[in-house]
């Protein structure tokens, strides 16, 4: 469903709209209620810290062009230190794979919390709002 949206034709931004909202439709069929998911498996795409902060953020890559982020930004889900999944992050390194448990932000319009800047981004290269539980 992400594969089949960010293959859609897309000849004005309200095609992308519908397009993510169509994703989203689909995407909310497959999750579970509440958006969580447990023992998911992915790559660490970045592991870094909140601008002027100490809150980790992890960005985890799914599937070619679909990732996960912890950013403390705009969905405040960013890692907070002195927790058990700070000291998971802390030990991680980029391009390992990873299991991981948590919860999708969630979106009214489009299912999931997408946080790129530029619509045709969100439904190209998809990075979505997630609320990491564990990590390893």
């Amino acid at each position: 469903m992400v594969r089949d949206a960010q293959q859609a034709a897309t000849d004005n931004g309200a095609q992308v709209v519908s397009a993510k909202v169509n994703r989203g439709v689909k995407v909310c069929d497959i999750l579970p209620t509440g958006l969580g998911v447990k023992d998911w498996t992915g790559t660490v795409v970045t592991i870094s810290d909140e601008l002027g902060g100490d809150d980790a953020i992890l960005k985890v890559e799914l599937a070619e062009g679909i990732q996960i982020d912890a950013d403390d930004g705009i969905f405040d889900t960013g890692i907070k230190p002195g927790t058990d999944i700070y000291q998971q992050v802390a030990n991680l390194k980029e391009g390992q794979s990873v299991r991981f448990s948590g919860k999708f932000k969630e979106d009214e319009t489009y299912c999931i919390a997408e946080n790129s800047t530029m619509e045709e981004n969100g439904l190209r290269t998809p990075l979505f709002g997630f609320k990491f539980e564990s990590v390893r």
